[in-house]
């Protein structure tokens, strides 16, 4: 009991540290992930939450997921000829099919590249790396573990070097419990 008196004294005359202890962070939404994402298009600088993070890459497996369907749509019966015929690809029109068949995917990851490149960087200084680290996913399979862990980790709650705590709420307090 007297380690509670202690711990509610301490928070009292301590304003800072009843800002450090009750901080908690909203949560963005899938839009709101996007609209961060492409306003900070070339920006390497700052900290971005995790489901910042997690929102945007959704949203780049769901366009590249469209944007292959929409090309197999297009140039799908090349594919379908060369699985009856596999010497059609001697002929010239069917490789330029299949080579069209990757154009659109391709368009798009180099549209999406520097955002989600400047988010990866902005999410691993909020876990408290150095956004180099990415560095680390050209190490075969392992550095991709590694890249993947850092990117699932909790936000530093306190300000680090890198900036200030992304998408805290303005009260600073959590919302009391209404159940």
């Amino acid at each position: 009991m007297k380690m509670f008196e202690y711990f509610c004294n301490l928070i009292k005359y301590k304003p800072f540290l009843k800002h450090c202890l009750f901080m908690y962070q909203r949560q963005v939404s899938f839009g709101e992930a996007i609209s961060r994402a492409m306003k900070k298009y070339c920006c390497f600088k700052g900290r971005a939450s995790r489901s910042e993070f997690w929102w945007f890459i959704l949203f780049l497996y769901i366009v590249q997921f469209a944007a292959s369907l929409l090309s197999c749509g297009i140039y799908g019966s090349s594919i379908s000829a060369l699985a009856v015929d596999p010497t059609a690809l001697n002929d010239p029109d069917v490789m330029s099919n299949l080579i069209s068949l990757y154009v659109l995917p391709s368009v798009i990851s180099l549209v999406f590249f520097l955002p989600a490149f400047g988010l990866l960087f902005r999410r691993l200084h909020d876990a408290g790396h150095s956004g180099f680290c990415w560095l680390l996913g050209l190490i075969p399979v392992i550095g991709g573990i590694i890249l993947l862990v850092f990117t699932l980790q909790d936000s530093q709650m306190f300000t680090n070097k890198y900036g200030a705590v992304p998408n805290v709420v303005e009260d600073n307090y959590p919302p009391e419990y209404q159940g």
